[in-house]
């Protein structure tokens, strides 16, 4: 399971934030996929964090629910 961001807002987001998203989006996507026997590469075009109100539990929970959705449709 691979995740690669391609850009991040701000630009000047620390990158412990940005490596705390994209590990807890990879997680969220193994969750569900490897459940089904599945593995990925997730590419993020554009993530967008603020600092404030980082929790990387929130990009976990959406990155699941979005995949299982998509396997459910």
């Amino acid at each position: 399971m691979k995740v690669i961001v391609e850009s991040v807002e701000p630009e000047n987001t620390d990158a412990d934030l940005v490596q705390a998203a994209r590990d807890a989006i990879r997680q969220g996507a193994e969750q569900i996929l490897f459940q089904l026997g599945h593995g990925s590469t997730i590419i993020i075009q554009r993530l967008v964090i603020s600092p404030t109100e980082f929790k990387p539990n929130r990009f976990w929970l959406i990155t699941a629910q979005e995949v299982k959705r998509l396997f459910e449709n």
